[in-house]
């Protein structure tokens, strides 16, 4: 069987709480919408494959399978990722915590978070568009090298700004493409104010 990738099992966790409460398999594990960890440790590798890679090719015995160490502590390191980023909710009830997931919950968390993505870009895209005027005009005048090596920083520092929110933009690139596309572009003109002001430098040391 091939192994699962971080983002494939963290898929696969959602599925299982987002399915409906009918399903009979998953109800002989959890009472329904909510789940205890050790009823997921359980049903997540039987159901849907989170579990150790090593002995998914090994001919173990079922039972023993599904209840090793190394299929608890893949689940709980999955879930746990789930609970940080606001996918799925934890709360103390008596002595036992409870994990549930609603598909609009994880919509709502989405949004939010598409939302502060996208006011990052539109800080970035400001600082972008400042910064290459700033090059212009420091191509286009004799500012000394202290100015220069300051702006060669700040633009450097944009851009591994510019790196990281790409990256973050590419997991919601299903909910709004435009903004990829529009990310994608400015990641460009970063890129190549970078190169002529790099090669400016290096010309005139």
């Amino acid at each position: 069987m091939a192994s699962l990738s971080a983002a494939d099992k963290r898929t696969k966790l959602l599925e299982l709480f987002h399915e409906s409460s009918d399903n009979e398999e998953l109800l002989s594990y959890s009472c329904g919408t909510f789940h205890k960890l050790q009823e997921l440790e359980k049903s997540a590798p039987k159901l849907k494959g989170i579990g150790n890679d090593a002995l998914e090719s090994q001919d173990e015995d079922p039972e023993f399978y599904h209840c090793t160490i190394f299929d608890r502590q893949s689940v709980k390191d999955v879930l746990q990722s789930l609970v940080d980023d606001g996918l799925v909710t934890v709360e103390k009830i008596g002595t036992s915590n409870y994990y549930w997931s609603f598909p609009s919950a994880v919509q709502q968390s989405k949004k939010g978070k598409l939302q502060v993505l996208r006011d990052e870009f539109q800080r970035l895209e400001k600082a972008n568009a400042e910064l290459e005027a700033n090059i212009q005009r420091a191509l286009n005048g004799r500012e000394d090298n202290d100015q220069r090596q300051e702006l060669m920083a700040k633009l450097l520092e944009a851009e591994a700004e510019d790196r990281a929110l790409q990256q973050e933009l590419q997991k919601y690139s299903d909910s709004d493409p435009t903004l990829l596309e529009g990310q994608k572009k400015y990641s460009k003109i970063a890129k190549d104010a970078a190169n002529r002001w790099t090669g400016k430098f290096d010309h005139e040391k």
